[in-house]
């Protein structure tokens, strides 16, 4: 048994008639003819009374027919999903990714991913938050890792990766690098070394503000690891996630436990997201639980 024999078989029972069965299938009359004969033969009856008109199928073809049409339906499913997976052979894809991360953050996720999914071109797009949130919504990204900050008023859907405190950098000999916890009241009077593109800064220095610490804002950079070069050389300190600390600094975190941030895989909430980005989000989500741990409570 053949599939376009089952296909001609489908399309006589549709029209009842070989020539515009025939018609439909863009065969010629004889061969379909010679088709729907052959299947008779393997099945061991005839399928439709010839002399009737319009053509009549017979008590076998009825018995048939529901199958058939359910074979001929699984081939369409098979040749989609054929083409669905050829597609993500060759897709290209790019992930967003804070550039508050950190870099061997960015090294594991992109292992994993290069792991998990061979078959894909991925970019990653290493950039601010608010960036990457407007690429969201603008259709640019499918998805994006980033913190949670400002994701409901963006419309954002962000399922948990991992959660850090924020602290203080510092250079290995500053006198705050003693403590174990910093106090806001510690920071007073001291050089501030700005990150532009902070997610929080704003939130920080209102507290500062708040609670009259003033932090002399002497640098600032929009580049994580010219902030950790600056530190490292003296010139100030810094308020930042541990994620991005380095050995070249020291990094204490806030005695206020509840400065903390979790960083999230995120997209929006009602946009269904291609085959692709759902591979790589799942992906993601599935970072083993001790990388994990261990990404988070590197300093």
């Amino acid at each position: 048994m053949e599939m376009h024999q089952i296909r001609y078989f489908l399309a006589l029972c549709e029209a009842r008639n070989f020539t515009r069965a025939a018609e439909k299938c863009a065969v010629s009359q004889p061969a379909l003819t010679k088709a729907i004969k052959l299947l008779e033969d393997e099945l061991g009856g005839p399928l439709f009374l010839r002399d009737s008109r319009p053509l009549e199928l017979t008590n076998l073809a009825r018995a048939l027919e529901d199958r058939f049409t359910r074979l001929w339906g699984l081939t369409g499913e098979i040749k989609t999903t054929a083409r669905s997976f050829l597609d993500l052979q060759k897709a290209r894809a790019t992930i967003g990714v804070v550039s508050s991360l950190g870099e061997e953050r960015l090294k594991s996720i992109a292992a994993l991913l290069q792991r998990e999914h061979p078959q894909f071109s991925i970019s990653v797009k290493y950039a601010a938050q608010a960036c990457l949130l407007r690429d969201l919504a603008q259709g640019v990204l499918e998805v994006a890792i980033v913190a949670d900050v400002d994701l409901p008023s963006a419309g954002v859907d962000g399922a948990p990766l991992w959660r850090e405190r924020y602290g203080v950098a510092m250079p290995h000999h500053h006198r705050l690098a003693r403590q174990a916890l910093i106090r806001w009241d510690d920071l007073d009077a001291e050089s501030y070394i700005a990150r532009i593109h902070c997610e929080r800064d704003a939130a920080f220095q209102a507290e500062l503000a708040r609670r009259g610490v003033n932090m002399i804002v002497h640098l600032q950079s929009d580049q994580e690891d010219m902030c950790r070069r600056l530190v490292a050389a003296g010139l100030g300190l810094s308020i930042m996630p541990e994620g991005i600390a380095d050995p070249s600094i020291a990094f204490r975190p806030f005695a206020d436990g509840d400065l903390v941030r979790t960083i999230v895989i995120a997209h929006i909430a009602d946009r269904p997201l291609s085959p692709m980005a759902a591979a790589i989000r799942q992906s993601v989500l599935t970072l083993d639980h001790g990388a994990k741990a261990a990404l988070s409570s590197q300093k």
